[in-house]
């Protein structure tokens, strides 16, 4: 084993971890995170070896000696499959409600598997959400608070150009169960020069726009972005076509480009809305009121719903492979999205802006529900109850990697390195209340309507909501029991609640890094 072998290849800690149980691993993986951020150079190597030999060698013996441990086996776990749409908002699928789009696919989902309404991703933009699901930390522990963008844009912001490779991510830990893992699509965690690729964060195979690794040679054509879903299922069905050939669990996420502006659908999908007759009032409020100053409302609204409708057609696709393949009864099927939607005063959001946050305030950028609160759809025939609908237990992205390592392991409790929780019993169908608190920070810019712009940050426990200023001041808050679309501010009424919250969330910003805001 060589320094070489630590900092030229993050995969090889895998390699010889990958017989572990997920219970050693959890030890193994803090190890790694330790190994990687310290050991950036050989002098770095050299200072720790030099000041702190103890913790260097039982480091390594540390390592070497759980690898030799029994795996302990039990039935093939499920592969797991996970859609991330990139911009949708939570009233955009029919069976959320959507009064005009057409999702028959992601429809049958919800028949033949369950809905869950009270789902969270942990920023209101794609970069830090996408960190928050694959490591389960909040994203500003690691210093992602909003999208990662140009060299000059992220150091200008106080964000790293790439998400840690150091990080314990959830395809780490699969690997270790046994699983082979890839990500097709959108990646957005690092792109400049000297970027990681997917590779380096655990995954096995990944083809990916917006990033260091292999991708499509048209990317970034109005062509590609129409065709973009289906490549990336024509992927991940070949990958998964492969685990089956080898016997292995696959992991697999498919993180769309679909809606995110600019949408070019084709002449089919837009033919299902060619006739198709728009009026806000058919829209919950607050997205009526919204719809309402829209510039060009059937014209932009039947372009998002073809976009959204070619999706559906896609994730269509994959499901059918599933069943054709016999897979459906082994395969764990996710969807949901990275954001809320975008907002029509945002350059280049002229058809996207078209999506709808349903009931919710707030849209991508905003703390708001709307911004934050995302559809989840779920089916695993046997194990997710058929036609369930969720509305009161709270899950969240950062949750994903605990509750895909139980499921994984089969064993009851595993822990993963993070600050989500283990929710398999919400998803197998037994709602669960209790939960810890959950944070957001957003400390990037607001487009839209004064009433969509949310103070900087946010704590939900139970069924409070608190917002304040990046200073940790509070301004509002919301019991969202009675009122889910944040209208009637009762910080004035509940003082003893505002209290409690507001300290819960000047702790969690005091924990995180410097670089965070």
């Amino acid at each position: 084993m060589t320094l070489g072998s630590f900092q030229g290849n993050p995969s090889y800690l895998e390699s010889i971890v990958h017989g572990l149980d997920p219970v050693r691993y959890t030890i193994v993986m803090s190890w790694r995170a330790f190994i990687f951020r310290s050991f950036r150079s050989f002098r770095h190597f050299r200072f720790l070896a030099i000041r702190f030999p103890v913790t260097v060698v039982a480091a390594a013996f540390c390592l070497l000696g759980l690898s030799c441990a029994d795996r302990t086996s039990s039935d093939r776990p499920p592969h797991i499959v996970l859609i991330l749409a990139d911009d949708l908002g939570w009233g955009d699928l029919a069976c959320f409600g959507h009064p005009i789009v057409k999702t028959p696919h992601l429809d049958r989902v919800a028949q033949e598997g369950s809905r869950f309404d009270q789902f969270y991703v942990q920023a209101p933009i794609c970069s830090p959400t996408r960190a928050g699901i694959l490591t389960g930390q909040y994203p500003a522990r690691l210093s992602i608070s909003v999208a990662l963008a140009t060299a000059s844009g992220n150091e200008n912001a106080g964000i790293p150009h790439w998400m840690d490779p150091g990080a314990a991510t959830i395809a780490d830990s699969l690997r270790a169960c046994g699983y082979r893992t890839a990500v097709f699509g959108k990646w957005h965690l690092g792109r400049l020069p000297g970027a990681p690729d997917p590779g380096e964060y655990g995954f096995d195979a990944h083809r990916t726009v917006n990033s260091a690794g292999p991708g499509w040679d048209d990317r970034g054509t109005d062509l590609f972005r129409a065709r973009s879903t289906g490549l990336i299922v024509d992927e991940a069905i070949r990958f998964l076509e492969e685990c089956e050939r080898d016997g292995v669990p696959g992991f697999v996420n498919c993180w769309t480009l679909i809606p995110h502006d600019s949408l070019a659908p084709t002449d089919d999908e837009y033919a299902l809305y060619a006739d198709t007759d728009v009026t806000p009032i058919t829209f919950p409020e607050p997205t009526r009121s919204y719809l309402a100053s829209a510039p060009r409302l059937t014209a932009q609204m039947r372009t998002y719903c073809a976009a959204v409708s070619g999706l559906d057609r896609e994730m269509g696709r994959l499901l059918d492979y599933l069943d054709d393949a016999g897979l459906a009864k082994r395969t764990l099927f996710l969807f949901t999205s990275d954001n809320g939607p975008d907002d029509y005063q945002v350059p280049r959001s002229n058809h996207a802006g078209a999506g709808s946050t349903g009931p919710f305030r707030g849209r991508k950028r905003s703390l708001y529900e709307g911004g934050i609160r995302m559809p989840l759809l779920a089916r695993w025939p046997g194990h997710v109850p058929a036609g369930h609908a969720d509305g009161t237990s709270v899950l969240t992205g950062i949750d994903l990697p605990a509750t895909f390592l139980r499921i994984a392991s089969g064993r009851d409790h595993v822990s993963f390195p993070g600050d989500g929780v283990d929710r398999a019993g919400v998803l197998l169908g037994t709602p669960a209340n209790e939960r810890p608190p959950l944070f957001w920070m957003w400390p990037g810019p607001h487009y839209g309507a004064l009433r969509d712009q949310s103070p900087g940050m946010a704590v939900r426990d139970g069924r409070w909501k608190l917002h304040a200023d990046l200073e940790g001041v509070p301004t509002e808050l919301y019991d969202l029991e009675s009122d889910p679309s944040e209208t009637a501010n009762r910080i004035d009424r509940e003082p003893a609640i505002a209290a409690r919250l507001t300290m819960l969330l000047q702790g969690w910003h005091a924990s995180l890094p410097e670089t965070a805001d």
